[in-house]
């Protein structure tokens, strides 16, 4: 009989742990930030952007595209196989980590969805 009401609230604290998670993850809000304000002081950091996607690369392993947004352009390297870069529109927004690779500043990106 002890060991099920240990079970029973072990399962409880589970769930109103998941559930925190879950109402928690509504507030916390990524900055939305313009490219020309980046700096290496914003590696490491998750950052929202929004802009017009120009040049689209692809290899085996990754694909991108440089991202404008009129205060300038920045790398943006997909390395999940379910964003499709073919079918982007032309205003989006990405959701990503600021690393920085071969000298430069770039995003690796989360997520990336379309703006109305």
């Amino acid at each position: 009989m002890k060991e099920e009401n240990i079970m029973k609230g072990a399962m409880f604290c589970t769930v109103m742990g998941i559930i925190g998670i879950i109402l928690i993850q509504n507030f916390i809000d990524v900055p939305l930030v313009s490219i020309s304000s980046l700096s290496k002081s914003d590696i490491d950091k998750y950052v929202r952007l929004n802009g017009n996607p120009t040049n689209v690369f692809s290899s085996d392993s990754i694909s991108g595209f440089v991202l404008d947004d009129g205060t300038g352009s920045l790398p943006i390297v997909i390395f999940s196989e379910t964003i499709n870069i073919q079918k982007l529109s032309k205003n989006i927004q990405v959701l990503g980590k600021v690393s920085f690779y071969d000298g430069k500043l770039q995003v690796i990106a989360d997520s990336i969805n379309d703006i109305e």
